[in-house]
């Protein structure tokens, strides 16, 4: 064996000593992030008990929905504005038309979505307004 054969051993278990005290160290560090997590994620489930109990068991997304509201008799635009101010999220021609149906909306239309469509376009910048991705929301 040459004498640089213990010196490149020597340099090679020096590398992995130091490998080991930074994974050593990295370890220690998670832990303690692990511990504050779990205290943390503790608060929290000790909070939600309480806020549970004050909505009678409802998930808290169902106390934001809006109500169900007919559509039922209405002009086409009116019942547009009506579900557009309602629900507060952009929405596709398709989605629009199929939730006025679904909430009683009645036509005689062979295509519903075109009258739909045809009316949010004809009262764009007036009652609707259209974004990039071609949904429509209720316009002030």
């Amino acid at each position: 064996m040459s004498n640089a054969a213990p010196t490149r051993l020597a340099a090679a278990l020096e590398s992995l000593e130091e490998e080991e005290r930074v994974l050593a160290a990295e370890l220690t560090s998670l832990q303690v992030r692990e511990r504050e997590v779990q205290e943390r994620l503790t608060e929290l489930r000790d909070a939600i008990g309480p806020v549970k109990k004050l909505l009678n068991g409802k998930p808290a997304f169902a106390l934001n929905q809006p109500q169900e509201v007919s559509f039922a008799g209405l002009p086409i635009s009116e019942a547009i504005d009506k579900l557009l101010s309602t629900l507060h999220k952009p929405m596709t021609v398709p989605e629009i038309a199929k939730e006025l149906l679904a909430r009683g909306y009645k036509s005689n239309s062979e295509n519903f979505t075109n009258l739909v469509g045809v009316t949010v376009r004809r009262l764009e910048n007036k009652r609707f307004k259209r974004d990039a991705e071609n949904r429509w929301t209720y316009f002030l």
